[in-house]
């Protein structure tokens, strides 16, 4: 049986990165996402490249079933997922109460639940083999609350809450786990929330991140066996700032940064 690793979110800006960096260090990949087009064209970009099998998976997140479902698919297959990258995830922008509330529920069902789903399902059969990486990719937004971005900040503390208790449950058994904390990077996730790059003046103050750079990062501490892996100087030295900071002091910050003009 061969080792497979598996990328959701495979059509987004990290994902397509994520998947040419494990294909680049010969890993077969399973690739998720919701656009069957995209996908076998990433798998025939990435054929005509590296020789890796790989494998695709059109299925919707949002839907309670969809982990059971490449979980089931995969099994059936006869792959074996070594290593899981849930990469999968999306935000919303504006004032909660203002917000289409069957989107934040989607938001939920794909930074959370597919999340946790997909992780419970593939670790039993990493702790049957005493081996196994999971990445969640998580968001330097997990270290504090965020105005205006309320249910997305909230879901990406949960990831990294998650992972580092799972870390130390686990890594006895011959399984990593670890949370990948990006700032904002380059891709159409602030299109998909809606907030527009020119009028927010915390992404005005950042430096986007290349996804190129960010995954590349990502697969050395996988390997390296990071617990907590932000990228970025700006993001660690931040971070690092906040927990010194009184918690009100933080959050009125973001609510400045994050305001439209």
């Amino acid at each position: 049986m061969k080792n497979y690793t598996l990328i959701t979110g495979a059509t987004g800006g990290i994902g397509i990165e994520l998947a040419t960096v494990f294909a680049k260090n010969n890993h077969n990949l399973i690739l998720t996402g919701t656009s069957r087009t995209k996908l076998e064209q990433l798998k025939k970009h990435l054929n005509s490249q590296y020789d890796v099998d790989i494998y695709t998976i059109d299925k919707d997140l949002t839907h309670p079933s969809s982990a059971k479902d490449i979980y089931d698919e995969v099994t059936n297959q006869l792959m074996n997922v070594d290593i899981l990258c849930n990469n999968a995830g999306f935000g919303d922008y504006g004032l909660f109460h203002t917000l289409d509330l069957s989107k934040q529920s989607n938001m939920v069902e794909v930074n959370v639940q597919s999340l946790m789903k997909l992780t419970y399902l593939f670790l039993q059969d990493m702790i049957q083999k005493k081996h196994g990486k999971i990445m969640n990719t998580c968001s330097t937004a997990a270290f504090q609350s965020g105005p205006f971005m309320a249910t997305y900040y909230a879901s990406k503390a949960f990831v990294l809450s998650f992972s580092e208790a799972l870390y130390k449950e686990v890594k006895d058994q011959g399984i990593h786990v670890m949370a990948l904390c990006p700032g904002p990077t380059k891709s159409h996730f602030f299109e998909r929330a809606g907030s527009d790059q020119r009028n927010n003046k915390l992404l005005k103050n950042f430096k986007v991140a290349d996804p190129k750079k960010l995954s590349e990062f990502a697969y050395k501490c996988l390997f390296k066996k990071r617990v907590i892996a932000i990228y970025g100087v700006k993001s660690k030295l931040l971070i690092f700032l906040e927990r010194l900071l009184p918690r009100w002091m933080v959050r009125n910050s973001i609510y400045k940064l994050q305001e439209r003009k």
